[in-house]
């Protein structure tokens, strides 16, 4: 068994900070949205499709998986102001 904070045998101290940083606190979440604590957690109660995972009553986001949710929901944005954009055009003026 390794001592408290080495290594475990055959990996490499490097590949422990690697998992850490696959991996944000809440704290790195809102920074990254720019949005407060607060509201991250209120995020996180109205959001079902953000990816985090529990580890007992602590909350982890995976970095890469929220990159491609936050993508995902850029996308779909798009997509629907595009679609109102085109129902705006095709809208007759009453008159």
């Amino acid at each position: 068994m390794p001592k408290p904070g080495r290594a475990p045998e055959g990996r490499e101290a490097t590949s422990l900070v690697d998992d850490r940083e696959r991996f944000m606190k809440m704290t790195d979440l809102t920074r990254l949205l720019g949005i407060s604590e607060k509201i991250g957690y209120k995020l996180l109660q109205a959001e079902p499709t953000l990816p985090r995972v529990w580890v007992g009553a602590t909350v982890r986001f995976p970095r890469d998986r929220v990159m491609r949710w936050l993508a995902d929901k850029r996308r779909a944005q798009r997509g629907l102001a595009i679609t109102r954009d085109r129902d705006r055009g095709t809208k007759k003026r009453p008159g």
